[in-house]
């Protein structure tokens, strides 16, 4: 459901300042998330990459935001234990209780997966994997990506659109961030994409370069950040702009400008 930005906690309500985090803290490796900063300073740099308030829209508050390298890229996904402990042994997702039949969601962005999980508390979804994707695998995925919510300017007709949504094996939604602490919405949208049978074949492994039980981390967090310089000093994964080409913005619906 597309909510209104200017609805939403501003982000100078989660960050004092408009620092970097590359200049107001060098990211630190982390066991299991990578490359990590505090969530405040990355809220810092957020604000630098959105509109002015009074300019800002649902499409161009849009941002594409992961952790990722030359050749991977890493998303989050929340599972029961015994489809995380077989995914961890064989880094692939086969002979296990996990379905190549139903749509899986996969999610780059950290808080927005604590958020939807609960802090790995939900029923089914007690484990919290990161998984390496290769960008080459997870860039297909954006390729065939179709839109959840009607887009006016990429398909001529409504009809058009539910026919495209229908027969897509990947869907793009856009949803709002949560802060970390309140899971109040943030004013801007980050990306989660549904995957279906057929584009989930990468799961099988030749998309996958690692998985990763961060449970352990994620309940640490949880704890550390209950107070406010706990949430100060908390380092989540170091997310940044993932770079797409112009008609990959237009297929995800994003404004030019955006990223």
């Amino acid at each position: 459901m597309t909510t209104n930005p200017h609805d939403s906690p501003s982000l100078s309500q989660a960050s004092p300042s408009n620092t970097s985090p590359t200049t107001a803290t060098v990211p630190q490796q982390q066991l299991g998330l990578g490359e990590c900063c505090s969530w405040v300073d990355q809220q810092k740099a957020i604000a630098q990459l959105l509109p002015n308030v009074a300019a800002r829209s649902p499409l161009n508050s849009r941002l594409l935001l992961a952790q990722f390298d030359a050749h991977s890229i890493t998303v989050y996904q929340a599972y029961k234990p015994s489809i995380s402990r077989q995914a961890v042994a064989t880094e692939t997702f086969c002979d296990s209780d996990f379905s190549f039949s139903r749509m899986t969601w996969i999610k780059p962005n950290f808080s927005w997966m604590m958020y939807r999980s609960g802090w790995a508390s939900k029923r089914n979804q007690e484990t919290i994997l990161a998984i390496r994707l290769t960008r080459t695998y997870f860039d297909q995925l954006l390729q065939q990506a179709v839109s959840s919510s009607w887009d006016g300017a990429s398909y001529g007709s409504r009809e058009e659109w539910h026919k495209a949504l229908r027969a897509s094996k990947v869907v793009v939604q856009w949803d709002p961030d949560h802060h970390l602490v309140t899971g109040a919405k943030l004013p801007y949208r980050v990306i989660q994409l549904g995957i279906r049978a057929g584009a989930l074949e990468g799961f099988r492994g030749f998309g996958i370069v690692s998985i990763t039980d961060i449970t352990t981390q994620a309940k640490a967090m949880q704890q550390d950040i209950s107070t406010a310089s706990g949430l100060r000093d908390a380092q989540t994964p170091w997310e940044k702009r993932y770079p797409i080409s112009g008609s990959m913005k237009a297929t995800l619906g994003i404004q030019n400008g955006t990223l």
